[in-house]
């Protein structure tokens, strides 16, 4: 018996040991495998391997070609975690297996997670700078003439505005502030490798808004838009990376069988905002209060035109019995038409895409239209193992026209040497408030009423009588091959040509136009003009890059070379004087011709470059750039300029301590410090000492200085010094994802143009001066909601906060080039600060205005408070605290639902903390005499002050105010007018739904998806005028004014609202 027990015991403990045995077997198991992509096969770098509930967090990582070995406890019932950014997580079950091969698929909402940066592509988990990736989706949702305006609210920094509504008008963006004078404070565009101008391409807008070259980009040929916004990530590309850098990237094709796209839709464009003025009665009854307020006589009663000799039947009865609303005939509802068709494909020895596309649209306002045919061919060849071949081509041609945006006063050189100036009508929208409701459009015989005066805005949508046309065409070209000297090693090397060819014909009638001083012809009615211009732009690099991993520590680094070249050329000739008829519309049948140039000027920048990066474990990381440029736009002491960057990384979620976490599944810490610079000036501007002037010697023309004191040869680069420190992170594996960012950049030695009187050293040049400081904090957050096989719900949101500040100026702000004084850089405030008089309201006993005194603070007192003299009011313009031009808050908002295969979002954009100053309203506010009398807003007219103790901000009227002039003195300009521009916006809701698979195979097609969407929704402000989202329509548009006086607006055209539908199908 005890024999049995002994022998039953002895069974146990050997069964016992032989498991015990198996486990430590097990235990000391090594299982090893490759991490794939599951669309290209390319090897997942830096991926996790994770044992599932392992209580020592017991994980390796893939390596540079994905394999990865891990010691596991038992196999036949261990289960790896896989998880790399930017793909979908897989748990897999060993069942026994030693050896594992997975692909895991991309995260469609992380594909951002590979970043296109300077010169070279990185994850975004090893990337050490400040980046935003943009895709093809996210983008066409919002646009509407330009890829630009995809981008608004897209991305925390990164602040888009379009600058009036205008079909093909300019769209300003600013990448972490405004940080010059004058120089150009628009980014870097650098479209498949080659640096694209954003430049105008008519710097004039007199006529129209001026002419963005972004809308020759077909939106439909990007894939994607990576924004570059820090030193680490900007410093690469030196003396044209302070402003940050846009980066554009077109659609490629893929290996295999032939794939073809149709992509069509069709829309309407209203007026997001139709300001409403007075119709006659109400306007009668306010010209009749400012006649008795201002105790006009009878007999100088009298309504405009009723009495002139050029339209007898005109009468007071008649004008009082007319009633027409201008503005209707001013905007219109247009359409807008877009159809595309693409093919793709390739094979093991290339792959390609081409495209084509037609665009059609008709603007809100008459006359404005435009339309673009494109072509767009890529091309890649695998020529070998080692060497590639890539070929990228893009046509596009954009015919466009405008409805004035002003009347266009001209003051040029005369054929026989005199100064010709010369009004042209009709009336353009900035002058639309003349056209007063009880006047009418035609006279009993069909002709045009009043056509000469400022009064009459028909002409200018009828072609006979006005046009004002444009038609472009752009072509981006590039090749580039990359050999791969060895398995670390390749060579880079790219050649690309840019070319944008612009023409613009502008035709008067002599039937609408009026001489203000006659020339040398006597009868010198209409006006034609023809205006060439044409930029060449060569671009070619060379880059070894080199990747080395060993061990633990991974090396990666390029070594560059580059030579960048711009040509310009233009040829413009104005002439006046045409034979009363429509038919001859060609400026050489002038009779005079008042203006002709010609010129060619040019730009070279030689550039070497390199940045190394290195990481130990994939945990820390080291980034180092520098790039040395020399430009032919500076003196020979300052053509060169060296520009360093460094930064580091910490991947935190890397360390043992947060390896297996399953609530912070990814966390980066980051750092970057660098300098970057700007040169963007006018080409000669260090070279120019002297001008030919039209108006040099007693209206006579001659050769002036531009410049008395001061050397050339000190203009310098303009650099900016800047620091970031951010973090990004993951939550509960992806289901939150975001980062947050703090920087701080000064620009310093601002390169500023100057106008100065002879007395003072000479007229026009360019200087460095001062310094701005703009530094911020942006957040980004992405929240999947609901992610499910049936239902996803995801929401990002998105905000930057900026704050501008000029901490030097060695200059007197008042002698910078600009055609106004109300926006002015000041020492401690912004560089887009305001300077006018402070208006503090109405006195409700009188109806008169108060302005503050800037000696007391209290109240002015006026010798006569009704009619305040020019020298009265000059004396009390102050500078305003605490309002600027520019937005401390931008951001937008947007969420995204799938269920099957319907799909919805929609995106709130907004914009706080900027102040509009609406000069339209100031010359609407004060009651004019005669003729010229305006139309007022209806919010206006009945705010006004009518009887003593009304409660208002809006004076009495007064007819024949001494601030109701044509061009109005500075003093007369105050904080009435200052509006706060902030605004939010539904900028889009998109409804679509693709068929199933089910149906389409059964259609033979790959894809079958259906849309509506609408743009510009709905805004809510608190801005009177016509659009908040809105940017400086004075003078012409130039960098100065775009960057210190960005809120002063002047009748801009409202944006469009859009709504369309639409079909993409693949088969």
């Amino acid at each position: 018996m005890n024999r049995d027990k002994l022998f039953l015991r002895t069974k146990i403990f050997i069964l016992l040991s032989f498991i015990f045995s198996a486990n430590l077997v097990y235990a000391q198991e090594i299982i090893s495998g490759k991490v794939t992509s599951a669309t290209d096969g390319a090897p997942v770098i830096g991926g996790y391997v994770l044992e599932k509930n392992s209580p020592n967090n017991n994980g390796a990582v893939t390596d540079f070609d994905g394999n990865f070995k891990i010691t596991i406890g038992d196999k036949n019932n261990a289960i790896l975690i896989f998880r790399s950014t930017g793909f979908t997580t897989k748990e897999v079950s060993i069942s026994g297996r030693s050896n594992i091969s997975i692909a895991l698929d991309e995260d469609l909402q992380e594909l951002e997670a590979v970043v296109i940066t300077g010169y070279a592509t990185e994850s975004k988990k090893m990337s050490t700078g400040s980046y935003q990736t943009i895709d093809s989706d996210q983008l066409q949702e919002s646009v509407q003439n330009s890829f630009q305006e995809g981008l608004q609210g897209m991305s925390p920094g990164l602040d888009v505005t379009n600058a009036s509504g205008s079909v093909g008008g300019a769209v300003n963006i600013r990448v972490r502030g405004t940080g010059s004078l004058s120089s150009n404070s628009s980014p870097l565009y650098v479209i498949n490798g080659i640096p694209f101008t954003s430049y105008p391409t008519d710097g004039t807008g007199n006529f129209g808004t001026s002419y963005n070259p972004m809308t020759n980009i077909n939106p439909e040929d990007i894939e994607s838009v990576t924004v570059l916004k820090d030193a680490e990530a900007t410093s690469i590309y030196g003396s044209r990376g302070a402003n940050g850098v846009i980066i554009v990237k077109t659609k490629q094709g893929a290996k295999g069988k032939a794939t073809w796209e149709v992509n069509y839709s069709q829309g309407i464009n209203r007026p997001t905002k139709k300001l409403k003025h007075l119709r006659t009665n109400d306007w009668l009854n306010y010209v009749e209060e400012g006649w008795d307020n201002a105790g006009t006589p009878e007999d100088k009663r009298i309504l405009p035109y009723t009495t002139s000799a050029s339209t007898p039947w005109y009468t007071d009865d008649v004008a009082r019995s007319t009633d027409i609303d201008k503005y209707d005939l001013a905007y219109r509802q247009g359409q807008s038409m877009n159809a595309s068709v693409a093919v793709s494909g390739g094979n093991e020895g290339m792959t390609y895409r081409v495209n084509g596309t037609y665009a059609k649209t008709e603007g809100i306002l008459n006359a404005n239209d435009n339309e673009r045919l494109s072509f767009a061919g890529n091309f890649k060849f695998d020529v070998s193992d080692k060497l590639k071949i890539g070929i990228n081509t893009n046509i596009s041609t954009v015919d466009n026209s405008q409805y004035p945006t002003n009347i266009y006063f001209l003051n040029v050189q005369g054929q026989s040497g005199g100064v010709f100036q010369y009004w042209n009508n009709p009336t353009g929208l900035n002058f639309i408030r003349n056209a007063t409701p009880q006047l009418p459009v035609r006279n009993p015989d069909g002709t045009y009423f009043q056509p000469t005066s400022l009064n009459n805005i028909v002409p200018a949508t009828d072609e006979e009588y006005f046009y004002h046309k444009s038609t472009s065409m752009t072509t981006i070209n590039s090749a580039d091959i990359s050999y791969k000297i060895s398995n670390d090693l390749t060579l880079d090397a790219m050649v690309g040509m840019t070319y944008t060819g612009y023409e613009r014909e502008v035709w008067y009638s002599p039937f609408i136009s009026t001489v203000a001083i006659k020339g040398q012809c006597d009868d010198c009615f209409g006006y034609a003009d023809n205006i060439k211009q044409a930029r060449t732009y060569i671009n070619y690099n060379a880059i070894l890059k080199y990747n080395k991993t060993v061990g633990d520590h991974s090396f990666d680094g390029l070594l560059g070379f580059e030579s960048f070249g711009e040509e310009q050329k233009f040829l413009s000739m104005k002439g006046v004087g045409f034979p009363p008829t429509n038919s001859i519309k060609n400026v050489g049948n002038a009779q005079e011709i008042i203006e002709w140039r010609s010129g060619q000027n040019g730009v070279i920048f030689y550039s070497g470059f390199f940045r190394g990066k290195y990481s130990y474990k994939q945990k820390y990381l080291l980034g180092v750039s520098a790039r040395a440029d020399g430009s032919s736009r500076f003196g020979a002491k300052n053509r060169w300029g060296i520009f360093p960057s460094a930064s580091v990384g910490w991947n935190i979620s890397e360390e043992n301590f947060l390896a297996s976490s399953d609530v912070l599944t990814y966390l980066k810490l980051r750092a970057s410090y660098g300098v970057s610079g700007n040169a963007e000036i006018d080409q000669s501007a260090a070279f120019a000492n002297w001008v030919f002037n039209s108006q040099s010697y007693g209206n006579y023309p001659g050769i002036s200085p531009l410049r008395l004191t001061g050397s050339t040869d000190n203009i310098g680069w303009e650099r900016a010094y800047s620091l970031d420190i951010g973090a990004n992170f993951e939550l509960f594996d992806g289901a939150i994802t975001g980062e947050v960012a703090y920087y701080d950049k000064t620009n310093r030695d601002l390169l500023a143009k100057l106008f100065l009187p002879p007395s003072q050293g000479g007229g026009q040049f360019i200087t460095n001066s001062g310094a701005i400081r703009n530094k911020g904090v942006e957040t980004s957050l992405t929240f999947n909601m609901f992610k499910k096989k049936a239902f996803n719900w995801s929401l990002t949101a998105n905000v930057a906060y900026l704050e501008n500040e000029v901490l030097e100026l060695a200059v007197d702000p008042s002698v910078l080039e600009q055609s106004n004084g109300l926006a002015l850089p000041v020492i401690g405030g912004s560089v887009a600060s305001y300077q006018m008089v402070k208006y503090m309201g109405v006195d409700p006993q009188t109806g008169y205005e108060m302005y503050e005194d800037p000696e007391t603070g209290k109240p002015y007192q006026f010798e006569d408070p009704a009619r305040p003299t020019t020298s009265e009011m000059e004396s009390l313009i102050q500078p305003i605290e605490g309002k600027t031009g520019l937005p401390n808050f931008t951001g937008g908002i947007t969420n995204r639902f799938n269920y099957k295969g319907i799909s919805f979002s929609f995106m709130f954009t907004f914009r706080q903390g900027n102040w509009i100053y609406d000069d339209e309203m100031n010359l609407m506010a004060y009651m004019r005499s005669g003729n010229a009398l305006t139309n007022v807003p209806q919010q206006m007219y009945d705010e006004r002050w009518q009887q003593p103790g009304d409660q208002t901000d809006v004076p009495r009227v007064i007819y024949d105010h001494p601030f109701g002039k044509r061009d109005p003195f500075q003093g007369s300009r105050s904080t009435r007018f200052l509006y706060d521009g902030s605004f939010i916006r539904l900028k889009n809701v998109t409804l679509a739904y693709t068929l199933p698979k089910s149906v389409t195979e059964k259609l033979k097609l790959n894809n079958l998806r259906f849309y509506v969407s609408g743009t510009n929704l709905i805004t809510f402000t608190k801005y009177p005028g016509w659009d908040p989202e809105a940017s400086n329509s004075l003078g012409n548009f130039s960098p100065t004014e775009a960057n210190i006086a960005p809120g002063v607006v002047k009748g801009n055209p409202p944006q469009a609202m859009q709504l369309k539908a639409g079909i993409n199908l693949t088969f």
